[in-house]
């Protein structure tokens, strides 16, 4: 992923000094994805990528390692078991859980405050999303609006736009 210097800059200074940023992929079933998103926390400096349920996982193989640059070596990771347990423990630590949905009650990402200095981007099954009893779990649900006919956008698409909209939109 190719950062222009001045966006670099502004990740610098603004996301990783002003928020503690954690990624939650849940369910992310195909490996490409998994290590395109990992080139996406690399270049917007996120410290965590936590991985659940039915999910890829590192190593990743040659023809992925083009994909994800090598980002899985230098972004920590870990795969945790129980996401119902680590949701609740996020929230005693003080981060807040933000996921992105398709459900009815999610808002736009332009209504969803992301001021907190501790959040937590929760990000469900390509297709499928999150379930309803992860929803529940969460303090906010987002989607981002698009011109397209389909729910969705690509999952690296979707983490790189909510990461820039955060970076522009800092309260």
């Amino acid at each position: 992923m190719y950062i222009p210097y001045l966006f670099s800059k502004k990740i610098k200074k603004d996301l990783v000094n002003n928020k503690e940023i954690i990624i939650i992929l849940n369910n992310v079933q195909y490996a490409r994805n998994l290590a395109e998103c990992f080139q996406v926390a690399s270049g917007f400096k996120i410290k965590k990528i936590i991985l659940t349920g039915n999910c890829a996982r590192p190593p990743f193989g040659k023809d992925l390692q083009k994909v994800s640059i090598g980002a899985e070596k230098h972004v920590d990771w870990v795969y945790e078991e129980n996401i119902s347990k680590l949701l609740r423990e996020l929230k005693i630590s003080g981060f807040k859980i933000i996921a992105h949905s398709f459900g009815q009650e999610s808002k736009s990402i332009k209504e969803t405050s992301f001021s907190s200095s501790k959040i937590v981007l929760l990000f469900g099954q390509e297709s499928m999303g999150l379930s309803k009893e992860l929803e529940l779990q969460c303090d906010n649900l987002y989607y981002l609006p698009n011109k397209t006919k389909r729910a969705y956008l690509n999952l690296n698409v979707t983490i790189t736009s909510v990461l820039t909209y955060i970076i522009f939109n800092i309260n």
